[in-house]
């Protein structure tokens, strides 16, 4: 993982922890440090990644 770059993850379906990225597994998930403890969870995509996510425009 880059040295101190800060990454945030949902954990269930509305808590999201920010922190330093410290570890990802094979099935996507990635591993965050927050002071003492740290967490697993889903990455929330950048803003790059998410404009690739947006719905067309569709109009009738």
């Amino acid at each position: 993982m880059e040295d101190d770059m800060l990454r945030t993850i949902t954990i269930g379906s509305s808590l999201q922890v920010q922190g330093v990225a410290v570890g990802s597994s094979s099935d996507g998930k990635l591993t965050v440090k927050v002071g003492d403890k740290v967490y697993t969870g889903r990455p929330v995509p950048n803003l790059t990644q998410a404009k690739a996510y947006q719905p067309v425009n569709q109009t009738a």
